[in-house]
Formats: C-alpha cells, sequence, structure tokens
C-alpha cells in the first residue's frame, strides 16, 4: 500500500516536472521571436539612416537673397550681375565650389541648392560684395541663415529656416542699396594693379619680396581699396611696407592693405617679404596671388576677417 502512494506520488511529480519544463522552453520561444522583432527593427532603421549618410533620402534646399535699390534708381532698373553676395559655410559636410553669386535682373540673388544627408544645423554667411561703383550705398549687413535638420515621425528628413541680422530674426535676407546719383553721370576710377618679385639669397636661406603697386587711371575717387596677400604654404612672413598689417586666418599668415581713398592718378606702393622654408617637399610649387577689391567707401574691413576680397592677381608659381 505505501509503495503504491510512493509510485503515484513519484508519477505526479514528473508530471509536474515535466509540465514546468514545457513552460519554461515555451517563455524561450516567445522571448527568442521578441529579440528577433527587435533586431529586425533596429535593422531596417539603421539601413534608413545609412541611406540617408549616403544621400538617398537627402534633403535639398535652395536658398535666396534679395537686393534693393533706392534713389536714382530702383529695384526694377537693377541688371543681371550689377551687385553680388558673398555666402560662406561653416559645416564641413556642404561644400561650396565658389563663394561668390551674381544678383539676376529685379534683384534676386540665387546663392544656391544644398544637399542636406542627415540631422544637424547648419549655418551660412550672407555678405554683399561692395562693387565700388561711385555713386552707390552698399549695404553692409551680414546674415547668418541657420538650417535645422530632422526626421520627422515617418523618419522623412524636415528642414526649419531662420535668418539672423546679428541677435534679431528676419523673414528673409535682404540688402539696401542707394544710388545718390544717375549713373551715366558718374565718372568712375580704374585700378590698375602692377605686380614685382624679387628673390635674394642669404646663406642657406631664399628670401622673397612682393612688391605691389596701384594706381587709380580713372577720373574719379576710389575709396575703400582693400587688398591681401596670404604667405605661400612652407613660407614664413618677415616684413612688409605701406599701410598694412599683419594677420593670419586659419594658420595661414597674411597682410592686409587698406586705404580709406585713391584720387585720380595717385599710386601707391606696398611689399611683402617671406623666407623660403629650406624644410619643404621636393618639387614643391605654389602659385602667389595678389587680391584686392573696391569697396566703395571707407568701411575698413577687420584684418583677420575670412571673407577675402574678390578680385585676384597671381605672380606666378613660387619654387
Amino acid at each position: 500500500m505505501n509503495m503504491m502512494k510512493w509510485k503515484k506520488r513519484e508519477l505526479q511529480k514528473k508530471n509536474y516536472l515535466g509540465y514546468g519544463k514545457g513552460c519554461r522552453n515555451y517563455n524561450r520561444g516567445i522571448e527568442a521571436v521578441f529579440f528577433c522583432i527587435l533586431f529586425l527593427c533596429y535593422f531596417l532603421i539603421w539601413t534608413k539612416e545609412v541611406r540617408a549618410e549616403n544621400g538617398d533620402d537627402a534633403l535639398r534646399l535652395n536658398l535666396t537673397a534679395k537686393i534693393c535699390l533706392s534713389g536714382e534708381r530702383t529695384t526694377e532698373d537693377i541688371k543681371a550681375g550689377e551687385f553680388a553676395c558673398y555666402i560662406i559655410s561653416e559645416n564641413p559636410n556642404v561644400q561650396i565650389d565658389t563663394s561668390l553669386r551674381e544678383v539676376e535682373a529685379g534683384g534676386t540673388v540665387e546663392l544656391g541648392s544644398f544637399s542636406f544627408n542627415g540631422k544637424g544645423v547648419y549655418i551660412f554667411w550672407i555678405k554683399q560684395k561692395q562693387m565700388g561703383r561711385g555713386g552707390y550705398v552698399y549695404d553692409q549687413t551680414q546674415y547668418r541663415i541657420i538650417v535645422s535638420v530632422s526626421r520627422d515621425e515617418n523618419g522623412e528628413l524636415q528642414a526649419k529656416q531662420w535668418y539672423m541680422q546679428g541677435g534679431d530674426t528676419r523673414k528673409e535676407v535682404v540688402f539696401y542699396n542707394i544710388c545718390k546719383e544717375s549713373r551715366q553721370a558718374l565718372a568712375e576710377g580704374v585700378l590698375n594693379v602692377n605686380l614685382a618679385c624679387n628673390e635674394e639669397i642669404k646663406g642657406s636661406i631664399r628670401e622673397v619680396t612682393h612688391k605691389i603697386i596701384l594706381h587709380n587711371e580713372g577720373e574719379s575717387t576710389l575709396r575703400g581699396v582693400w587688398s591681401r596677400e596670404y604667405v605661400p604654404e612652407y613660407c614664413g612672413y618677415i616684413s612688409h611696407t605701406g599701410d598694412g598689417v599683419y594677420g593670419a586666418v586659419e594658420g595661414k599668415e597674411h597682410v592686409t592693405f587698406y586705404l580709406s581713398s585713391l584720387r585720380p592718378g595717385e599710386e601707391r606702393e606696398f611689399t611683402i617679404t617671406f623666407r623660403i622654408n629650406p624644410c619643404r617637399p621636393v618639387n614643391w610649387k605654389e602659385e602667389a596671388f595678389f587680391r584686392y577689391e573696391i569697396l566703395g567707401e571707407d568701411v575698413k574691413p577687420a584684418v583677420n576677417d575670412p571673407v577675402e576680397p574678390a578680385e585676384s592677381v597671381s605672380y606666378g608659381e613660387i619654387k
């Protein structure tokens, strides 16, 4: 009798244990399915992000500015190429081939179509080029265009834009210029740029002096003559003469020259001297440039302004 009860209890125990094991296997199966679904969702999200980074679902935006004209002429009178703006990107992922954008007839400036491949905040600086025409006052305002790119609830890229003038928000980028005189009555100045290069060897050091002569060959005074020359790579600044200031932009040495005015027939001379580093790559060579721009009024730019003068003249290659 006791033996039978013992066998019955053992049989019940085995059935119970077998049922518990089945439950555990069932729970593990549910967990496995759950993790498979979770992994699949993560994989889909990851592949979508990769496609975004590769530009498959990149977001494109067209940025524009306006130039308005008042006085003797109006905005409707603006001709294509008469005014221009610079655009500079602070973002290494958004490259700009050329920073200068010319106005279209009627005052619209197409700043460019830009592609954004992923989330982030993208900043652009906008500044009008000072064309240097007599009788015109150019708007000196600098704008920032801030583009914030995010993803909506469907995972699609979306963007919001802000136009900032200093600390104030604007509805758009607009430059207001004034024409004080009729263009037919203006006799514009003409700037002639002459360059010379002289090399001197002192022991094992080669010193190069660049000479710049600016001559106003026109009939009116040029105002705000702004120029800059960078010291070539593998070279070191020594000295300069004339109305210039030494500076550095992004680690590149330069001298920036500025003349508040240059009268008809007047001539001014500058020099910059630098040494060529003897520890330089074999077959090294670099083309050197003198950059200049006529601002049109006496507004001296900052010495280390990253925006460069618009025009350039080459000295040729330094070897």
